[in-house]
């Protein structure tokens, strides 16, 4: 019964090390917020130009 409280404790311990540790993360942490822009070929959205006639299609 003592290994298992002692088990049981540790691993308390360490459940609460990582939970303090992850809110420390959302309180202090800040993320970096900018634009994002990424060309995007018409061929894959079905717009651009016709594949040859027996060409396989995307």
């Amino acid at each position: 019964m003592p290994t298992l409280v002692r088990l049981l404790s540790a691993l308390i311990v360490i459940a609460a090390i990582i939970v303090a540790s992850m809110a420390l993360l959302v309180l202090y942490v800040e993320p970096k917020q900018h634009p994002v822009s990424q060309t995007v070929p018409l061929r894959t959205l079905g717009q651009g130009e016709e594949p040859a006639p027996g060409a396989p299609r995307p």
